[in-house]
């Protein structure tokens, strides 16, 4: 398929999965569990402390394989849907030049949007991989936390350490976020989730795998 006119080699639901859940720390696994378990995800026989990583792996391929049937799309799509909404979510509020400082003066590029840049120029190669993903989200989600805490004003610079993210803040923030498309009696929300199996809520998942996939990298020491 193709993302912004570039052919994208498709990145397979199995190894997307086990490359992220894969490697999570025992307490982002954990935490992750309890995000999803329940509203996204449901065992009938197992108790929640019984799941671990490869009864939970397998779930979520079977997730991702039945959105793919009930959406026709391949897996590819859901990627291109969150790279896609993500940029939707942030753009509007980074700002493009720096304010004037006391002579009158503009300072340049401010920070965040040479970040915002770097990552449209990783959502555009041509060969997606996780670690490319992990980057994108981890800049993406430190820019909508400082967008946030702004109270959703234009930012100029942002808190680049992962310690600032906050799942619940940004999770909330983005079921209120209205959508940019005419509505005759006013805006509606961006995201719709009251399908299971739709690509919004595949978008809502990804965000929360692609989350605790940053915050592992961030109990690694690895940022």
């Amino acid at each position: 398929m193709t993302i912004n006119g570039m052919e994208v080699i498709k990145l397979e639901i199995s190894k997307f999965i086990s490359g992220t859940i894969g490697e999570l720390s025992a307490d982002c696994f954990n935490a992750l569990k309890k995000k999803l378990l329940g509203e996204y995800i449901s065992f009938s026989i197992l108790d929640e402390n019984e799941v671990k990583k490869d009864v939970f792996s397998e779930k979520l391929c079977d997730y991702f394989e039945k959105l793919e049937l009930k959406t026709s799309d391949d897996f590819d799509k859901l990627i291109s849907e969150f790279l896609s909404d993500w940029n939707t979510l942030v753009e509007d509020n980074i700002s493009k030049e720096s304010s004037a400082d006391k002579d009158g003066a503009a300072s340049g590029v401010p920070r965040a949007r040479k970040y915002f840049v770097h990552a449209n120029r990783l959502k555009e190669s041509r060969n997606i991989t996780i670690q490319q993903l992990s980057d994108y989200s981890r800049i993406m989600m430190c820019l909508y936390m400082s967008i946030i805490e702004s109270q959703f004003k234009e930012i100029e610079d942002f808190d680049y350490s992962t310690k600032c993210l906050e799942i619940d803040k940004i999770i909330s923030a983005m079921r209120e976020k209205k959508s940019d498309g005419f509505l005759v009696f006013g805006g509606g929300a961006m995201f719709d989730t009251s399908e299971l199996y739709s690509l919004d809520t595949g978008v809502f998942i990804m965000t929360i795998i692609m989350y605790y996939y940053v915050k592992t990298d961030e109990i690694e020491g690895e940022y």
